[in-house]
């Protein structure tokens, strides 16, 4: 369950990473460089969260055969 709910948490914070990042880049004007930091950011979170858990799942399955 809790593999289940970490790869929700990823994909939402991925997902909201790129929303963010087209939002700001086609609706907004020139910002500071620390706005820019909370896509990217959230979005590289999740690239890692989902990283982990999609690396962790393979592994086990070359285990098992």
């Amino acid at each position: 369950m809790r593999k289940v709910i970490s790869i929700i948490l990823g994909l939402a914070l991925l997902i909201a990473g790129l929303w963010g990042f087209f939002y700001m880049l086609t609706n907004s004007g020139s910002v500071k460089i620390l706005f820019w930091m909370v896509p990217i950011g959230s979005f590289g979170i999740g690239l890692a969260i989902l990283w982990e858990d999609v690396s962790s799942i393979l592994k086990r399955g070359e285990n098992e055969r």
